[in-house]
């Protein structure tokens, strides 16, 4: 199963035998709880998605995913450009881990809240549901890592995803998404004014996440009849091989 059509050229190309199938990513169908009723007040929720790991390769210079802004450049100012036009920025977490504080979302997220106290630092969350619930109150969302974008999306809040792989343009491409900080192309400069213009046209984002979750139901329907029809083929061949009268 591939979630991206660009996925499934590539299996092809790879195994051109193989019972190939495209679907979507899974996790577009996460539960959650929807807050989307605290939107739309006098100030914008605006949620910030700073990946621990591509701030820590813009700081240490490494840039192994060849991005052609500098990250936490354009992190510190989407930030400063937020608050100064009087957005509520929350920093939101997704990817947390002790051992590797290289690649923790809340690490960073607790230095940037040191940095910048108008932000509200919001805490680690215990479970995914609990992260895609918090992310439908938002009325936008800035986020570096991939499901935080899957969960903005089928939540209904408009998202800008920032890339650094093909999975992100491979992914929200197939779904008509057009809203996204490619790896290449543009400066940081550039990719705050794009940011902006995200952000004044979320409405029209909105209803492009409408038209895309229809994609994914029906790429998903198929998934879910595959699944379907291999559990029953292995039900049937299990109860083929047990003994007479033992069933």
């Amino acid at each position: 199963m591939a979630r991206d059509s660009q996925s499934f050229e590539v299996a092809t190309q790879l195994a051109p035998r193989a019972p190939l199938s495209l679907a979507a990513d899974v996790a577009f169908e996460l539960p959650y709880e929807s807050r989307a009723a605290e939107r739309g007040g006098d100030r914008l929720r605006v949620g910030v998605n700073v990946s621990g790991l591509l701030f820590h390769e813009a700081e240490t210079g490494s840039n192994r995913f060849g991005l052609s802004i500098d990250y936490a450049v354009y992190t510190r100012r989407l930030i400063e450009t937020l608050l100064a036009r009087g957005a509520e920025v929350h920093l939101i977490t997704h990817c947390c881990s002790r051992r590797m504080p290289e690649d923790d979302d809340g690490r960073r997220a607790d230095l940037l809240s040191g940095d910048y106290p108008e932000t509200i630092r919001v805490p680690d969350f215990s479970h995914p549901c609990a992260a895609k619930s918090y992310i439908s109150s938002l009325d936008f969302l800035v986020a570096g890592r991939m499901h935080a974008c899957i969960g903005a999306f089928s939540a209904g809040t408009p998202v800008l995803p920032v890339a650094y792989s093909r999975k992100f343009s491979g992914l929200f491409g197939m779904l008509g998404y057009d809203a996204m900080i490619p790896v290449t192309g543009m400066t940081d400069e550039q990719a705050i004014t794009f940011s902006l213009d995200a952000l004044d046209r979320r409405h029209a984002l909105a209803a492009q996440e409408a038209k895309g979750m229809a994609q994914v139901r029906q790429r998903l329907a198929v998934y879910k009849e595959i699944l379907a029809n291999l559990y029953r083929s292995s039900t049937m061949s299990s109860r083929d091989m047990l003994p007479p009268g033992s069933a």
